[in-house]
């Protein structure tokens, strides 16, 4: 997908990553968890970290692990940008609000913080970079995004169908999702009694009301999410010669 240039990127800011890898084996049904499974002889969350230490944009990144991870040490390596480690939390928002904190002594609260999966590892540089360079003048932020070709129905609960969507106005959420570090804390702390509701961080930004930019991504940035699609995502990465 061939991405336009663009030529009225804002003159002075500042980009974070914010990669969450806190997960448990829990829905993909061994360890060690999905992040940490490997791909030749290199763990998921390695593309992750390779991706954002690959952009001039990124000032540096922080990866929330879990409070029993016994992985990140002996099996990843360290970028140039890596700032370090944060222990997460009981969910995902609860997870990416320590990483806030944690980039509190490096970010301004006019800072942008890119918050992405650790189970996305096909992200590729230059889709990174587009939505930097979509995003980074808007007033509120944006996420990365694939239209949905399938046709999709709403059940009922008796597992009838309920209603069509209008495929022409839905989207797949993908990450990175990128906010101010100021105004994603306030989100998030705003939910902060209601953590299972909110899927990703568009969904606190959205509760506020505020608008969420949609920026197309490619449909190949997949998440692992089941075994199966350990595969897939290998795959990807073998043809782009990755590892």
């Amino acid at each position: 997908m061939d991405r336009p240039e663009k030529w009225s990127k804002s003159p002075r800011f500042r980009c974070w990553g914010l990669i969450v890898a806190a997960g448990s084996a829990q829905r993909y049904g061994q360890e060690p968890p999905k992040q940490y499974q490997l791909v030749g002889d290199v763990p998921l969350l390695q593309f992750s970290l390779n991706c954002f230490n690959a952009v001039p944009d990124i000032a540096g990144m922080v990866v929330g692990i879990s409070a029993i991870d016994r992985w990140f040490d002996s099996l990843c390596q360290a970028p140039a940008k890596f700032l370090g480690v944060f222990v997460g939390g009981a969910s995902r928002s609860e997870t990416v609000l320590r990483g806030l904190e944690a980039l509190t002594s490096h970010a301004k609260a006019d800072d942008w913080v890119l918050v992405h999966d650790a189970a996305r590892p096909c992200l590729r540089v230059s889709d990174l970079q587009y939505l930097i360079d979509e995003v980074v003048d808007e007033e509120v932020g944006g996420i990365l995004a694939a239209p949905v070709w399938d046709t999709l129905k709403v059940a009922d609960r008796h597992g009838n169908v309920r209603k069509t969507l209008c495929r022409q106005r839905v989207w797949r959420a993908m990450t990175p999702q990128m906010f101010r570090l100021g105004a994603l804390t306030q989100a998030l702390n705003a939910c902060s009694g209601s953590f299972e509701d909110v899927a990703d961080e568009a969904s606190a930004i959205e509760r506020s009301g505020r608008p969420v930019k949609l920026v197309r991504g490619r449909d190949d940035n997949l998440k692992v999410t089941v075994e199966a699609d350990l595969d897939r995502v290998a795959a990807i990465l073998k043809n782009e010669g990755r590892f």
